[in-house]
């Protein structure tokens, strides 16, 4: 998904974002509110963004994954839109044909994506694939997986 660069008053985003795909950009990011703590922030496509229903499945998911505490589930430390810096330089209120950002901030967890591995080792041993299993895992799925233990961090699809 080709992005315009972004600001988010909160966050300072790295460049190149950790991640691309059709549907969101992920990307490193600062919390300059909370002691410049490593986040990173998870920016929806505008199109999906601006789906009435798209958003509030978008909230919806959100809420549900705020309510479990597991130690393989990312806590959502924020879930927001944004005005774009255009809108907000022009001092305008958000109308039918603005667009909103769309974002979700999470922990920023050093590790490997699950695509990351794959690329490393080819194959993985039975006790790594074990660690890594869920229903429905993706190359491309935004996994955190450490030698500890994976993290699942996909949320809005």
């Amino acid at each position: 998904m080709p992005q315009e660069p972004i600001s988010l008053p909160r966050y300072r985003l790295t460049r190149p974002p950790l991640s691309e795909t059709r549907m969101s950009v992920v990307y490193r990011a600062t919390d300059t509110q909370l002691n410049d703590r490593p986040v990173v922030v998870k920016v929806l496509s505008p199109q999906l963004a601006n789906i009435p229903q798209y958003r509030e499945r978008f909230f919806r998911e959100v809420r549900a994954v705020t309510t479990l505490r597991h130690p393989h589930i990312v806590d959502v430390y924020e879930a927001a839109t944004e005005k774009t810096a255009d809108q907000a330089a022009a001092g305008r209120d958000q109308g039918d044909d603005d667009q909103e950002l769309l974002y979700l901030v999470m922990p920023y967890i050093e590790g490997s994506s699950l695509r990351g591995l794959l690329a490393d080792n080819g194959q993985l041993d039975i006790a790594t694939a074990r660690r890594t299993s869920s229903s429905s895992p993706r190359p491309a799925m935004p996994a955190c997986v450490t030698s500890a233990s994976p993290r699942w961090v996909s949320n809005g699809r």
